[in-house]
């Protein structure tokens, strides 16, 4: 990357935000383009205070994806913000000696994406700078209960979703969540099972921002809605 002119004006009133983060989705282990991205992201703002991982980040939930994007994270950590999020997507749940998976197959998944996260459930939530971040990830996926694209948010999950979004709530004030899957009828591609659900809960909160990813889909314009009872923003 160039070196940062941290006097340049541009520069110097992004250094000065009071949050700043980047999300990306869908890096499905490929570390050729994850490299310039990081290069990009770095070179934008070397002060970011996260990036977000939106799921998919491996495109096979084996331990040698994994191990191959951990070794990849720790070549880059002098580029990377000091929290990484990393969420789960529907590839985390594929293996493609795999056919459909097992219930324990689908648990060994979860494992190996826990380990990688650091995190104990596929959901789970942290604050950042007193922004709260939210993170939904399906306990299903390439079974016969969850298809291999779908995401499944259980009822559990559904009540959590509720309490974390309450907890120590400022009206007016952002929270962010991440989903990998969209909800439907959204962006015209299969996202959640439980899309109905989900949408009303984040209805109650004019103050969410979703990110999804999932689609692969071109970052433009018309990746951000507002006129919804939330904001939604599609990562490309």
């Amino acid at each position: 990357p160039r070196p940062i002119d941290k006097h340049d004006p541009t520069t110097a009133a992004k250094l000065k935000a009071a949050l700043s983060f980047a999300v990306l989705g869908d890096v499905h282990g490929g570390t050729h383009n994850f490299q310039k991205a990081v290069n990009d992201l770095y070179e934008i703002n070397p002060s970011m205070d996260a990036l977000v991982l939106n799921g998919d980040t491996v495109n096979e939930g084996t331990e040698q994806q994994y191990d191959l994007v951990e070794k990849f994270l720790s070549r880059n950590k002098d580029l990377l913000p000091p929290k990484i999020i990393k969420n789960i997507g529907n590839h985390e749940f594929f293996d493609y000696n795999i056919g459909m998976n097992s219930p324990q197959q689908v648990k060994t998944f979860i494992n190996r994406y826990l380990e990688f996260s650091g995190e104990k459930k596929v959901y789970h939530d942290t604050w950042i700078k007193g922004y709260h971040f939210i993170s939904l990830g399906s306990e299903d996926g390439k079974s016969k209960t969850t298809n291999s694209v779908e995401a499944s948010i259980s009822i559990e999950q559904q009540n959590w979703l509720r309490k974390k979004l309450g907890e120590n709530y400022k009206r007016g004030k952002p929270i962010f969540v991440f989903l990998h899957q969209n909800l439907k009828p959204f962006w015209n591609w299969v996202g959640v099972k439980q899309s109905k659900q989900v949408t009303q809960i984040l209805s109650e909160y004019p103050e969410v921002i979703l990110f999804t990813s999932h689609t692969h889909s071109d970052l433009n314009a018309s990746s951000v809605m507002m006129n919804g009872p939330f904001t939604m923003i599609h990562t490309g």
